[in-house]
């Protein structure tokens, strides 16, 4: 399947969003359905040491079923302003209908608790004290203890009910326990170590010699130019291709950025773009340590699409999870909000950037399914690419060194899973090496994001149509890990030694959180070169894949086959800690092009 969008000058609306204090549905006549939460066993096992307090405030999320069919119309592989519909007639049709949304209203909207749902229908929010809700779904909640960690469930011998006619509707519901290992940033930040390239900010501004000439440093250093160079983005920005008209979006529920610090880089990068900030859920935890994600993610940007639209959408998340939540919740929340932002321009062709990721096999499946769906919606309904970080754990993302496993939401089908490397440039910025990124030396009884690029497969999804399809094509895709399940990473790009500027100081940001929003603005680039040629663009991690595939002849990926993620090696062909390989956009371009003329 091949995601290309034919640009169009209509507009989508996609919904409403509403909120309930609606008198309860008396309960006596109700037929009650148990919901499948799908929590591990080991959780509902675990010792009762309490229960959660009555008038603590849960933030739950309700995913409802998408109507496969409303799916279809909106016609991923192309649309055009003969396939648009109406957007409060298109919202309904994919998710639930004002009857059923009345319905839920009417059972759960009692006093002191909040409805919303968003535009598509597809997600509602309840913002309800835990006695209450333990009341309406005949429960109760308890506290248990496990492996030095407390978390909340239901009461394992009285799940949670809900009436029968409303739970039909019902894909997924999260908040109901926090037992889901909370997902962190990755990357770290080391200050420079020579007078030459350490500048404070004073009054006399910042010395952006360190952006711009590798002769301030004394170890090796990646620069803006050496991006540009290497992966072939530098014939982009002759024709005056910098990211201009199109949108980066970051997802940032754990931090938030050091204006002073942005705004210096920014300064030295020449950065013409704009920066916005939208804050939900409360406003996120400032960095405490050197290392700032959200800081690295914009200096990323800028330094490959100077010109583009960067929207930071921020959350609390970690604040969420330390008052008893979950913050995948949170997280969702973020995606609901683009998913909002844009219903009303779903041919914006904006990428969007996640650099955070938990443990796959530590989150529940409600949590998985809830993110799952609302990139589905992002990818299909709105047209974006959704870069994710692999993570630095190398092969174990669980930070267990030898535990084998992937980090999500890299390993969801939905996204372009992102790994990372170690590339040498010379003094001009060609490259002189690249290999997969480890480091075998450091210390195995905790990861401190610093093992290397995550990879290996997923136990959660199974393999898309689109790795299912290139295996033939694709050498490596089909391996001796190979279970039909995802397997990541989609690529990779520059993990190690790239610039940053933190607590008003330059130094080198290390991670997959480097690598992504790299890949995520560089398709920003090519997508704004596409969309005036060519008057289309390209979304979804299928493109990747099909360029390679079908059209590898202009070479769309630079194939790593030295190093490893410390269990997989880098081959030839796809492996697990590089995917297909670093992007060469104009490669990329090429191929793409031709195969929307074949289309």
């Amino acid at each position: 399947m091949l995601c290309i969008c034919l640009l169009t000058l209509t507009s989508c609306e996609l919904g409403d969003t509403a909120s309930s204090e609606a008198t309860p549905t008396p309960t006596s006549n109700l037929q009650y359905q148990t919901l499948k939460l799908d929590i591990p066993q080991q959780a509902l096992t675990a010792p009762v040491t309490g229960t959660l307090p009555a008038n603590q405030v849960l933030h739950v999320g309700v995913t409802f079923k998408i109507d496969p069919n409303a799916i279809k119309k909106f016609d991923s592989n192309g649309s055009d302003s003969s396939s648009q519909q109406n957007s409060d007639d298109m919202a309904k049709k994919l998710g639930i209908n004002e009857q059923a949304y009345q319905q839920f209203k009417q059972y759960f909207g009692i006093k002191d608790a909040t409805i919303n749902l968003n535009q598509t229908r597809t997600w509602m929010t309840i913002d309800i004290k835990a006695g209450e809700l333990a009341m309406l779904m005949q429960t109760k909640f308890v506290i248990h203890s496990l492996n030095n960690r407390s978390f909340y469930t239901p009461d394992p011998h009285q799940m949670p009910k809900v009436p029968a006619q409303i739970a039909g509707a019902i894909l997924a519901v999260s908040g109901l326990d926090n037992y889901s290992h909370p997902a962190h940033p990755g990357g770290f930040f080391q200050p420079a170590v020579t007078a030459s390239a350490r500048h404070r900010q004073n009054s006399m501004g910042v010395d952006c010699t360190p952006i711009t000439n590798k002769s301030a440093w004394t170890a090796p250093i990646l620069l803006p130019s050496d991006y540009v160079q290497t992966y072939g983005l530098a014939p982009f920005q002759q024709k005056g291709w910098y990211g201009q008209g199109q949108k980066v979006l970051l997802v940032e529920p754990y931090d938030t950025y050091n204006l002073d610090d942005v705004n210096a880089f920014l300064n030295c990068a020449n950065f013409k773009g704009t920066l916005d900030t939208i804050t939900l859920d409360g406003a996120p935890q400032v960095p405490t340590g050197f290392f700032d994600e959200s800081t690295l993610d914009i200096d990323t940007v800028a330094s490959v699409a100077p010109d583009a639209q960067i929207v930071d959408y921020q959350g609390d998340g970690a604040g969420a999870y330390q008052r008893g939540g979950d913050d995948f919740v949170v997280i969702n929340d973020l995606l609901q909000r683009i998913i909002g932002d844009y219903r009303h321009n779903t041919h914006s062709g904006a990428v969007i950037s996640m650099s955070f990721g938990g443990d796959e096999s530590a989150i529940t499946n409600n949590d998985l399914m809830m993110i799952n769906q609302s990139l589905q919606i992002l990818t299909e309904v709105e047209h974006m690419t959704v870069f994710v970080a692999t993570g630095d754990c190398a092969a174990f993302s669980s930070g267990i060194y030898g535990q084998l496993g992937v980090s999500f939401p890299a390993s969801d089908p939905w996204v372009v899973a992102t790994g990372g490397t170690m590339l040498q440039t010379d003094m001009s910025g060609q490259r002189a090496s690249e290999t997969a990124w480890s480091d075998s030396t450091a210390d195995h009884s905790t990861c401190n994001n610093s093992w290397g690029s995550g990879g290996g497969v997923s136990t959660a999804f199974k393999a898309p149509i689109w790795q299912q399809q290139s295996r033939a094509s694709i050498a490596g895709l089909q391996n001796r890990y190979s279970t039909g399940y995802r397997q990541l990473p989609d690529l990779a790009a520059a993990a190690t030694k790239n610039v940053c500027y933190m607590q008003y100081q330059w130094g080198i940001c290390d991670g997959t959180s480097a690598a992504t929003p790299l890949v995520a603005s560089g398709m920003a680039v090519l997508n704004g070169a596409f969309k005036h040629n060519m008057k289309h663009f390209f979304f979804g991690p299928s493109g990747w894949y099909a360029a390679q595939a079908r059209e590898s002849r202009y070479h769309p990926f630079y194939n790593i086959t030295q190093g490893n993620n410390i269990y997989y090696q880098a081959t030839p062909g796809w492996n697990y800690p590089t995917g297909l390989g670093t992007p060469n956009f104009l490669g990329l371009y090429q191929s793409l092009q031709q195969l929307l003329r074949h289309k």
